[in-house]
């Protein structure tokens, strides 16, 4: 590849904490057929993915195997890379970057130093979610609907010291930016909307006066709204002054299961008073703003506190917090920091890079930035979302560990990466567009949306609820190749549905891919003949087959290429429409003998 010439097609990289399910076939199938499809238009595609090997599932998952997490990881890799290759997908290489190998997370060590020298990183003590089922504090794009994203369990508050990328550095910017996304579907664009979630209105104190202390809660009424009460976390400074009501511990009379130990609080704005009590989100008045609520139960009688509203000012706020990068797991990138007894807490320098796990070599220590003496290492890994951030970087065609990515791109970056990946994964992208911005400002990205294309995809379901191996739903994926083929399942899930539209996943699905297989395996064995009449069916199926590949509809699709054969089989055709039907297959199943530029010499599209 030349430089300025290549494209990027990346796939989201797996968790490698055991077999892939048909939510990766989709994903990764999506992908394999828009870089063959780009490749056939005359492009240079760089085909790639990663392994994403870092983070809590894969100690979970070692721990029941009975084996240390670096030997597990290494087995399940293997596995994936054997499904991979079997599903025929035409990567250009391999060696998918691992990113808990030291070669690797030595840059995800780099960039957080990058980070931390702009000004981009901080340590705080905060009250912080926190999953008791995971034992882990989590980041705030990691909660939905109150739940940790990966357990469900519900989160809870929990106070400690941590360390945040100021993310919300750049929300102004990002939402700015949305309508410039002109390669992101309209989907992907109203989710981003949707996720920065941008309100203008006042901002004003409210000071509460309570046994002889004034609390001061910060109150923002969005424009336009008229709210009279507003809640506050149980983990407010204000609620854990007032105390546990006997209340509190009883339980709901709706059977809803007990309350919290913590009240919550709803501030009755119009009157100027503070009533408190535990309430359930479904019990709330409809001029609540139940965002801030995590509780369940009744009301019950609570103290009533009389305040004062004082200032106000014009602002705009969103919906996403800094990022809690810090995590208190064994099985992550360490954070490149050391506990100096002489300097404090101080960054290691790069060329002492990268600072290793035990099952690398590390000895927990490693050396001061500011003095240059020994001293042990910070306890705190970081999250393994920022071991994703820059992987777009490691797919560059020439880069090696040895070289810095971040360099090597901004030299030669790819003229558009198309990134496939689910809707449900959506922080990802969020996070792309942050750093993308950020190294901007570093110089080391002169054009900071790196995520030139993304369409998204919903999920695969099973029984109405999404494919996943924590939801004990995932098919086999290995019996499923074993009895059907890769074609088979190739075709299953692409013809399926449209990837904007969920997938039900059923037998059906195969017993449509099959007979698709047959029409293309008798158009294979065909002999055209040279005076075979032309079919106009079959040159306007292709051109509506191209229009749909372009916009990423690749169930129907298939199904303009499924009638323009079936007409083909039934009537015969001409050698050159024969060629092109047989092309357009390879784009779909998992052979590509027929897949080349050149296959095309005589129309720059399948039409």
């Amino acid at each position: 590849m030349t430089e300025g010439t290549w494209q990027l097609n990346f796939d989201s990289a797996p968790f490698c904490n055991g077999s892939l399910h048909l939510g990766h076939v989709r994903c990764y199938v999506q992908g394999d057929v828009s870089a063959r499809w780009l490749r056939a238009s005359g492009l240079t595609v760089r085909y790639a993915t990663a392994y994403d090997a870092f983070g809590l599932p894969h100690e979970a998952g070692a721990d029941a195997a009975g084996v240390p997490t670096h030997r597990y990881v290494a087995d399940q890799i293997d596995r994936i890379a054997g499904q991979l290759k079997r599903l025929g997908l035409s990567y250009d290489r391999t060696d998918h970057p691992r990113t808990c190998d030291p070669r690797y997370y030595r840059w995800t060590q780099w960039l957080f130093l990058a980070l931390w020298k702009a000004g981009l990183v901080y340590r705080a003590q905060r009250d912080m979610p926190y999953c008791h089922g995971c034992r882990e504090f989590l980041a705030a794009t990691q909660i939905e609907q109150g739940r940790c994203w990966r357990c469900g369990a519900r989160a809870g508050i929990q106070e400690s010291r941590q360390w945040f990328i100021r993310t919300t550095q750049y929300a102004t910017e990002l939402w700015n930016g949305i309508d410039s996304l002109t390669g992101w579907s309209p989907r992907a664009r109203t989710m981003m909307r949707s996720f920065l979630a941008r309100k203008q209105g006042r901002l004003c104190l409210l000071e509460v006066p309570f046994e002889g202390t004034t609390h001061t809660v910060r109150l923002f009424a969005e424009q336009g709204v008229q709210a009279a009460s507003i809640g506050l976390w149980a983990g407010h400074p204000l609620i854990r002054a007032l105390g546990t009501p006997q209340a509190a511990t009883t339980r709901s009379r709706r059977g809803q299961g007990g309350f919290n130990t913590d009240p919550v609080a709803l501030l009755h704005l119009g009157h100027q008073k503070l009533v408190v009590f535990p309430m359930a989100a479904h019990d709330l008045p409809a001029d609540v703003d139940a965002r801030f609520l995590s509780q369940s139960g009744d009301p019950s009688e609570l103290p009533t506190l009389h305040g004062s509203e004082s200032g106000g000012h014009a602002t705009t706020v969103f919906g996403v917090g800094d990022w809690l990068v810090s995590r208190s797991r064994e099985w992550a990138t360490p954070l490149p920091a050391v506990e100096c007894p002489r300097c404090g807490v101080q960054p290691v320098p790069e060329e002492a890079l990268p600072v290793r796990l035990p099952c690398h070599g590390g000895d927990g220590g490693s050396v001061c930035g500011r003095c240059g003496g020994k001293a042990p290492t910070v306890p705190d890994k970081l999250d393994c979302f920022l071991d994703d951030t820059w992987c777009f970087h490691a797919a560059h065609p020439r880069w090696s560990p040895d070289i810095n990515p971040f360099t090597l791109w901004s030299s030669d970056p790819a003229q558009e990466v198309f990134f496939h990946s689910g809707f449900d994964s959506f922080v990802y992208v969020y996070l792309y567009r942050f750093l993308g911005h950020a190294l901007r400002d570093m110089g080391l990205l002169e054009h900071p949306e790196i995520l030139t294309r993304f369409e998204g995809h919903d999920v695969v379901k099973s029984g109405g609820r999404k494919m996943a191996k924590r939801h004990g739903n995932a098919a086999d994926l290995d019996r499923l190749l074993d009895e059907h083929g890769a074609d088979v399942v190739r075709l299953a899930v692409l013809a399926g549905a449209n990837p904007d539209k969920p997938l039900e996943w059923s037998e059906d699905a195969l017993h449509r891919a099959h007979r698709l297989v047959r029409e293309a395996e008798r158009l294979f064995a065909a002999r055209p003949d040279p005076e075979g009449p032309t079919l106009p069916s079959v040159s306007a199926r292709l051109a509506e087959m191209d229009r749909f590949m372009g916009t990423y509809r690749f169930a129907t699709a298939l199904q303009s290429l499924y009638l323009a054969t079936r007409d083909w089989n039934r009537r015969g055709g001409t050698p050159n429409e024969h060629r092109l039907l047989c092309a357009a297959w390879q784009l779909f199943l998992r052979g590509q003998g027929l897949l080349a530029a050149k296959a095309h010499s005589s129309a720059p599209a399948l039409a």
